[in-house]
């Protein structure tokens, strides 16, 4: 189980070897709560909790042999406890911490409700139908492709001005500023991956600048979920070369120290630049005469969402004609409905009552056959002329039964 957590960006990643249930008596005996409409409970055998940052670094890790899942959906949202039973806690390049028993949580667990268009209004589906972008499962599957083709862009960009010398200029919340440069570009797939790799950060209370080298370089950019973005730099020595430190706050700044690795996190672009590259709009993104130049691992991405779009379209113009069709289709079955009783009157009447129910049937055929032919893929014109053409010719029949069957 994989989860983001919008709050803070940090990503939570649960495994384990087994799950089970509990016995209801079991968890009393224990002093828990009994389980009900809004808590629930599992047992998992050998669980190992991953706790990710934003920055993609590995913040805190979790083992235990067992542990007791509690997952409460009592209040606006779902929130996840374990008890943990005989584990280890590891806090990166901080603690580590043996667990006997331990309670873990409440930790939030954001669950998104699926909107389907049957379960809303018709403005709403004039609204996907002119705008298919709003809609909450295509719009939320729109911007995490909208983010990754900015960063994808900007990772070009970043590229041809670092091969042109130009160095990029970062800062960071604590008022540091760093120049990233580079002699020579490897790759820029998921990450900027460049060789002789230069970064000097200016410290605020520096008179004189930091420099790192070393032979590889990874920048990495990422988006929150609100879309802003941050950078990483990661410097790497190799089989044969290590990451140069010049500081200035050593007794001899001309000799290096020699170091495995350089890491610097959470840091700002320049504004100029996500100026200059912003994500693209969202229309342009499911409009297929819009030209949109892309990665190649992304175009097939890029294609299911705009064939999602097209489908959402037609199911939406289905689901119009189909309402309105049903909510006007009483105007003339219940009107041939009452010649027919008319007409079968008397004896008859039994007989009456049952043709009476064929115009009903008829007309839910229709609009249900013109529904599908609306979300068809080649059908989208005939549809609607099934739906209101098989809704006129029962008016035309109406008419007809009013003016001789009713006069006799």
């Amino acid at each position: 189980m994989r989860y983001l957590n919008n709050r803070n960006n940090n990503y939570y990643v649960l495994t384990a070897r087994q799950v089970q249930d509990v016995e209801e008596g079991a968890l009393i005996e224990k002093g828990f709560r009994a389980p009900g409409p809004t808590v629930s409970y599992f047992w998992v055998d050998q669980p190992t909790l991953l706790w990710i940052d934003g920055n993609e670094r590995l913040v805190r890790f979790a083992a235990a042999e067992g542990a007791l899942c509690e997952f409460d959906t009592a209040g606006n949202e779902v929130t996840f406890t374990a008890y943990v039973k005989n584990g280890r806690d590891f806090e990166v390049g901080k603690s580590e911490t043996v667990l006997s028993e331990q309670k873990v949580g409440p930790i939030p667990v954001p669950i998104r409700f699926p909107v389907r268009p049957a379960m809303v209004d018709l403005r709403t589906l004039a609204a996907w139908r002119q705008r298919p972008w709003t809609a909450p499962d295509l719009s939320a599957q729109i911007r995490a492709f909208s983010l990754r083709h900015q960063i994808y862009r900007l990772y070009r960009r970043i590229g041809v001005e670092l091969q042109r010398g130009n160095a990029l200029v970062l800062t960071d919340d604590h008022g540091r500023r760093y120049e990233f440069s580079a002699l020579e570009i490897s790759g820029q797939d998921r990450a900027l991956r460049v060789a002789d790799a230069r970064l000097v950060r200016y410290d605020p209370d520096e008179s004189a600048p930091t420099r790192f080298e070393a032979p590889r370089g990874v920048l990495v950019i990422r988006g929150d979920a609100e879309g802003r973005l941050t950078a990483r730099i990661h410097l790497e020595q190799d089989e044969r070369i290590p990451v140069l430190q010049y500081n200035p706050r050593t007794g001899d700044a001309a000799e290096p120290l020699r170091v495995d690795r350089a890491d610097a996190g959470g840091l700002a672009l320049p504004s100029a630049l996500l100026a200059e590259i912003p994500p693209p709009a969202p229309e342009s993104v499911v409009d297929p005469t819009q030209p949109l130049e892309v990665h190649p691992s992304m175009a097939t991405e890029l294609e299911t969402l705009r064939r999602d779009s097209r489908e959402l379209k037609r199911k939406v113009a289905g689901l119009i004609h189909a309402r309105l069709g049903f909510a006007g289709s009483p105007l003339v079955t219940i009107l041939m409905g009452a010649a027919l009783g008319v007409i079968f009157r008397g004896s008859r009447m039994l007989a009456g009552f049952g043709l009476a129910c064929i115009p009903f049937g008829l007309t839910a055929l229709l609009i249900l056959m013109g529904r599908q032919l609306i979300e068809g893929n080649e059908a989208s014109v005939v549809g609607p002329l099934i739906v209101w053409g098989g809704l006129g010719l029962v008016l035309a029949a109406d008419l007809v039964l009013l003016r001789l069957g009713v006069q006799r």
